[in-house]
């Protein structure tokens, strides 16, 4: 029996051990359990709490659009030259950056593991700086992380500079498609080659110097010369043009009357620049009736060698003055226009035009009336006079019933002196002959002499 409870009494102690064996490794497998889920509890706030896990996130998901947006949100406060757009400074910004892969790094100057901050880069070029925002507890004493301002990096955007552009004065000049005018001359000097008489303009050619404040990208310059073409820089580093215009002169060519007084931008023309005179055909004679008086003549210069196409010609004969610019090829011819004749010349002329049809027409029943009325127009003396009355005889067998002059235009003037004027005049007239209508027409020269003080019609001319 003893036996039995010792056996017994053994058993039972194996039983208290493996009970509480059980217990130990029970509470053990519950510590570790306890403790491996606060471990992983810990791991994912710690996880959630990486600021470099949400910076590379917003890398990840930063696209070319994005980038647009940003140049175009921070970049838009350049002050721009007017020459270019802030548009066309940041496009060609994004232009260099799209499509290259974005990254992210910590800023060190910046970074703090309460305030984290980052710097996006694009390729190889640092466009901006993260600023991460806290959002709230991760728990175990860590915070998680946003991002936050996005701030654009100033160093990518290009800084102005000055673009200088030295060409000559006659020559347009654009940058970018923008005309450049005087306001942007900041220097200029007489263009090196000039003549004497040129420099003596009272406008000469010059060298001009265009200076542009602000100016951020490559510009393109375009500088055409007088007739037009596309001139190349002698030399040009991006900053600096200079262009040299090809040899282009001009020769100025000026017909005028003898006696006129000729300047050109404001440089008095001498017999030097005189190429030759012609006496109109018209005139020839005219001393033979005028006592002392020589025949005037259509004295035409030649000026070569001339810069500028900016010409004003001004001639001065008596107290009538003209001015006048040339032509597309550089003439011009003073004291021709119609508008330059006085009244009292003009009533003279219209006076003895009326009366010359009148009198060719023989109107009336008075066979002498019209000429008595021609007569007083017509200088004593003159081939003109003895002409007029050697017709009348013819005339008299063509008397007309009615005559209507229709119109009557002076279409140029000549004054050749103080006393004498070339005159052209085109009339329309109606003439009712034999109970016939005739529309008339003709161009006729007429020659005017001062004589003791009135205008006198001296020669005439049928034009062709």
């Amino acid at each position: 029996m003893w036996l039995v409870m010792e056996k017994n009494q053994k058993h039972f102690k194996k039983d208290r051990f493996a009970e509480g064996m059980l217990v130990y490794m029970v509470s053990a497998l519950l510590l570790i359990s306890a403790g491996l889920y606060v471990f992983y509890r810990y791991l994912g706030s710690f996880e959630a709490s990486r600021a470099n896990n949400v910076a590379d996130a917003f890398a990840a998901s930063f696209t070319d659009e994005d980038m647009y947006k940003l140049l175009q949100e921070q970049g838009f406060d350049l002050e721009m030259s007017g020459f270019e757009t802030a548009e066309e400074i940041l496009q060609e910004i994004y232009d260099s950056l799209e499509g290259r892969p974005c990254s992210i790094r910590r800023c060190s100057s910046e970074y703090r593991d309460d305030a984290p901050v980052y710097t996006l880069r694009v390729g190889s070029t640092d466009v901006a700086t993260l600023y991460l925002n806290n959002s709230g507890d991760a728990g175990f004493g860590l915070n998680t992380w946003e991002a936050g301002t996005l701030k654009l990096n100033r160093d990518i955007l290009p800084e102005s500079r000055k673009v200088s552009i030295t060409a000559p004065e006659s020559c347009s000049v654009s940058v970018n498609g923008t005309p450049l005018g005087e306001e942007d001359v900041t220097e200029s000097w007489l263009f090196e080659g000039l003549g004497e008489f040129e420099k003596t303009f009272s406008n000469p050619l010059l060298t001009v110097r265009y200076e542009l404040e602000g100016i951020y990208s490559n510009v393109s310059v375009e500088v055409r010369d007088a007739s037009g073409q596309i001139l190349e820089p002698a030399s040009g580093d991006g900053t600096s043009f200079v262009y040299e215009t090809t040899d282009i002169t001009h020769t100025i060519c000026i017909k005028a009357p003898s006696g006129t007084a000729v300047t050109i931008n404001g440089a008095a023309v001498s017999d030097e620049y005189l190429k030759e005179k012609e006496a109109l055909t018209i005139m020839e004679g005219i001393d033979l009736y005028v006592e002392g008086y020589r025949i005037p003549q259509i004295c035409t210069y030649e000026i070569p060698g001339i810069f500028t196409d900016r010409i004003t010609v001004t001639g001065t004969l008596g107290d009538m003055t003209e001015t006048l610019v040339p032509d597309e090829n550089f003439t011009c011819e003073l004291m021709s226009k119609a508008e330059t004749i006085s009244q009292e010349q003009l009533e003279d002329v219209r006076s003895f035009a009326k009366e010359y049809i009148l009198y060719t027409c023989n109107l009336g029943a008075d066979e002498y009336y019209h000429w008595e009325c021609l007569k007083p127009h017509l200088m004593p003396e003159s081939d003109l006079l003895d002409r007029m009355d050697q017709m009348y005889p013819v005339l008299m067998w063509v008397s007309s019933e009615e005559c209507q002059i229709d119109s009557m235009d002076v279409t140029s003037f000549t004054p050749c002196s103080e006393t004498v004027f070339l005159a052209r005049v085109q009339l329309q007239y109606t003439v009712v002959k034999g109970g016939k209508t005739f529309d008339e027409s003709t161009l006729l020269d007429f020659l005017f002499v001062k004589y003791e003080g009135e205008w006198l019609a001296a020669r005439m001319s049928i034009v062709p």
